[in-house]
């Protein structure tokens, strides 16, 4: 009975190594993950920005063909 009872405390110190391990596996991922989401909001923020104004030039022609 002895045995078994070290033999999960074993399993428990490797699976605690485990759980670390995926915690700052997961703290990376999370904070590349923000990186990435950031860069990609800048992109987004300036794209619409030159959509919109492609917007108004394409608005423009079209008004100024009709008169």
């Amino acid at each position: 009975m002895a045995h078994h009872t070290t033999q999960s405390g074993s399993n428990l110190e490797k699976f605690d190594k485990q759980k670390k391990a995926m915690e700052q596996h997961f703290n990376t991922f999370l904070r590349l993950t923000s990186e990435i989401i950031q860069e990609d909001h800048e992109t987004l923020q300036h794209e619409s920005k030159s959509k919109a104004s492609l917007a108004e030039v394409v608005a423009e022609q079209r008004l100024s063909h009709r008169g």
